[in-house]
């Protein structure tokens, strides 16, 4: 890590720089993943198509399970059912930032949040999560309004049975999940009609 920082400080040009940086993040990340005793995600497949990120051993509450770069590449104006809404007209692609990520399923009672924040978005256990569990978050809580709205069949005694961001949840479960919500759209929240 330290090899790579040195060579962020002696990059002569923003590429290289940028090049020097990335590089250290890797180190960094990978550092981490050897200082932990086993990965907290892992993908699992069924059939020929399915796929999902579940627990790959038990997480506790307050965990972050995983961290997805909020880099200028990785950042869109047009949100897709990929994408996660960072700003107003800002969508991070999870399937290209880190890959698995985009795998995390919807349900209206999750195990983890997103926390939306200036370098990265990060998965954080809400309660323990068992090894093999699912993982989910609450798509509403970090989209306005959805790109690729769809039912939902959580079977969560909380479902709101259609997904489609905050903007179309009634006004009861938008106060419910406010406080979970991203900052951006807490934002759009106030700034829209809907409070009036």
């Amino acid at each position: 890590i330290a090899a790579a920082a040195a060579a962020v400080s002696a990059a002569a040009t923003k590429g290289e720089a940028e090049t020097a940086a990335d590089q250290v993040e890797t180190a960094a990340n990978q550092a981490a993943t050897a200082a932990d005793a086993a990965p907290l995600y892992a993908e699992r497949r069924w059939g020929d198509e399915q796929r999902t990120l579940v627990a790959a051993s038990r997480i506790r509450a307050g965990a972050t399970v995983y961290r997805v770069p909020r880099r200028a590449a990785f950042v869109r104006a047009i949100p897709d059912m990929h994408t996660l809404q960072v700003g107003r007209r800002e969508h991070l692609d999870f399937a290209k930032a880190l890959p698995l990520a985009a795998l995390t399923h919807h349900s209206c009672d999750p195990n983890g949040d997103l926390r939306v924040r200036d370098d990265a978005v990060y998965f954080v256990a809400r309660r323990d999560v068992a090894a093999g569990e699912i993982l989910s978050f609450d798509y509403n809580t970090t989209e306005f309004e959805m790109a690729a709205p769809f039912d939902c069949r959580c079977g969560s005694a909380n479902c709101v049975g259609a997904v489609g961001g905050l903007a179309r949840l009634s006004a009861d479960r938008r106060a419910a999940i406010a406080e979970r919500c991203s900052p951006v759209v807490r934002d759009l929240l106030s700034a829209s009609c809907l409070l009036r």
